[in-house]
């Protein structure tokens, strides 16, 4: 069992993660933040141990036509593969959903939208230790 960053460390770089892809987008986006909180990560992806936890946050907005999301996520999924992150999942065109993870810290992040104007974007971070350390 590996030492990780704490989960205020890994609130504060979802946050930051999802403020600097929001910075990419026009200002009169006006996004808002939704949620933002600490969960158990009970079902780790990476069968790793009990115990540990993922941050994760979230902004919205329903500023923005549905007609200009394409943009939107070009200009993000742009950003974020200049950015150390590969794409897991672009649903475009069937839906509005951008997925991708960070590397080498496995963030991961998305772009979401619906055909009633609401385009949200958050990320979510890997499995770890509340304090950083493990148990013992």
């Amino acid at each position: 069992m590996q030492p990780t960053i704490t989960q205020q460390e890994a609130a504060e770089r979802a946050d930051a993660y999802t403020r600097a892809a929001i910075a990419q987008l026009p200002a009169e986006a006006k996004f808002t933040k939704y949620e933002a909180d600490i969960n158990n990560c009970s079902l780790p992806s990476d069968n790793g141990p009990q115990g540990r936890v993922i941050a994760f946050t979230s902004y919205e907005t329903k500023m923005v036509p549905v007609s200009e999301f394409n943009q939107y996520f070009d200009k993000i999924k742009d950003y974020w593969t200049r950015n150390g992150f590969i794409v897991l999942d672009d649903s475009r065109p069937k839906d509005w959903y951008l997925w991708v993870q960070h590397q080498p810290d496995e963030f991961r992040m998305s772009i979401q939208g619906n055909d009633k104007g609401l385009l949200t974007i958050g990320a979510v971070s890997p499995c770890v230790w509340p304090n950083g350390n493990p148990p013992g």
